[in-house]
């Protein structure tokens, strides 16, 4: 958590916000089963009205 009134790094979540990250990597030719999962998964979370936020980024984009 960033402390107020400190120097954020670029991309570093707002003062008293925590993120969490995750790098998640796969064997060649298994990348859209991957972003076919994610999005599966985001869509369960928006449908069941979840309070937490949780943003999804898929790099390059044009695995999925």
């Amino acid at each position: 958590v960033t402390a107020a009134g400190r120097p954020r790094r670029v991309g570093a979540p707002p003062p008293g916000e925590h993120w969490e990250r995750a790098l998640v990597r796969v064997p060649p030719g298994r990348g859209a089963a991957l972003a076919g999962a994610l999005k599966a998964a985001q869509a369960t979370r928006t449908a069941r009205g979840s309070d937490t936020a949780v943003w999804v980024r898929i790099d390059p984009p044009d695995i999925g």
